[in-house]
């Protein structure tokens, strides 16, 4: 993952959520994405991206707990506890 990740990760968020609020589809701001890519992008890609990102502002979307279950061993050292 690059330094810039972050930054566009919270960047592309805020403005799906802007051209959303302009009252565009998710069809057509998947035909936006998919245009500035040159990937396929459907409109129920935008509606899970803007779901999970909603929520993982929120929260942990997985608990350290749960990888350590997944995994069999202990979580990694760093990893941010749900509050």
């Amino acid at each position: 993952m690059g330094m810039m990740s972050p930054v566009f990760r919270e960047r592309n968020y805020s403005r799906i959520k802007r051209l959303k609020g302009q009252n565009l589809s998710d069809s057509t701001v998947a035909g936006i994405v998919g245009d500035e890519t040159g990937e396929e992008v459907s409109p129920q890609d935008i509606t899970s991206y803007l779901k999970l990102n909603a929520l993982a502002s929120d929260q942990m979307l997985v608990s350290k707990e749960t990888m350590r279950v997944v995994n069999g061993s202990a979580a990694e050292d760093g990893e941010p506890q749900p509050v």
